[in-house]
């Protein structure tokens, strides 16, 4: 009778287990060579699926913030959807196993650099915006950050780089002008 008892708790064991590790979106996800593609695989697969547990593979921690908040929001989840163009909660397999090639610019229209950034890079629209106005020194592109974390990143930056409080007061929120006169102290 114990055997049977031993027995039987061994298989759940292995059959919990077995779920837990053998995770497919895991798996597609860890076995894409680039880091910014492992992370926007593991965010699509949390916003598509609304759980947050894949962003804790992410490893920037702003990704991180970003995604959990997203993978909480189904606004959020629908315009991945509209972006994977029209696909379903199954896209996320799809374009995680075969990526699509990125969108390609209309002759004679300048390309958009937050667009391009976007499918170069594999980042959220924030985290192109953040990359773009830290590499030009852009204060004023911060400020149209949506996620407050990556914002905030993006300004103690520039600040640091530039050393300079007068940019500061073009920032329209009270906490963005704080966190830049701070940063900005030589």
């Amino acid at each position: 009778m114990r055997s049977i008892i031993m027995l039987a708790l061994a298989f759940a064991a292995f059959l919990f287990l077995s779920g837990c590790t053998g995770s497919t979106g895991y798996q597609t996800c860890a076995s894409h060579t680039s880091q910014s593609e492992r992370d926007f695989c593991f965010y699509q697969s949390a916003v598509l699926r609304q759980q947050p547990d894949s962003c804790y593979y992410i490893t920037d921690l702003g990704g991180r913030e970003t995604c959990l908040e997203d993978s909480n929001n189904p606004d959020a989840q629908a315009r991945l959807q509209t972006e994977l163009e029209g696909g379903t909660q199954l896209a996320y397999e799809a374009t995680a196993a075969s990526p699509a090639s990125p969108p390609q610019p209309v002759p004679g229209r300048p390309e958009d650099p937050i667009s391009k950034c976007m499918s170069i890079r594999k980042l959220s629209r924030d985290g192109c915006v953040r990359a773009l106005a830290i590499e030009n020194n852009d204060l004023e592109s911060c400020a149209t950050i949506a996620a407050g974390d990556y914002r905030a990143s993006c300004i103690s930056n520039i600040a640091l780089n530039l050393k300079t409080k007068a940019q500061c007061s073009k920032l329209q929120r009270d906490s963005d002008r704080q966190i830049c006169q701070y940063y900005s102290q030589s």
